[in-house]
Formats: structure tokens, sequence, C-alpha cells
């Protein structure tokens, strides 16, 4: 797994309820492009 990916992953494993309701929607926008993009790099390793 490339550093990038870790980062995401490590950035938002621990979230819960709490941190979602105090975000923005431009925040809460930005955190679901990052998790779609984990998703996505998950994925593809998965695949090789």
């Amino acid at each position: 797994m490339d550093r990038e990916t870790i980062d995401l992953y490590v950035r938002y494993e621990g979230m819960n309820d709490t941190v979602f309701k105090g975000m923005s929607i431009q925040e809460l926008f930005e955190l679901r492009h990052d998790m779609l993009e984990l998703k996505n790099k998950l994925g593809s390793l998965l695949k090789d």
C-alpha cells in the first residue's frame, strides 16, 4: 500500500457520528471524495 493510501485510512479510521455531525457540508463533500479515492485504491490493490 502506498503512503498516501495509508495516510487516508489512518486519518478516517477513528471518526464517529459525533465528528460527522460537527462537519460542514463542504467538509463532508471533501470527506466523501477522499473516501471514494481510498475505496478505489484499496479495490485496485485487492485486484492485483
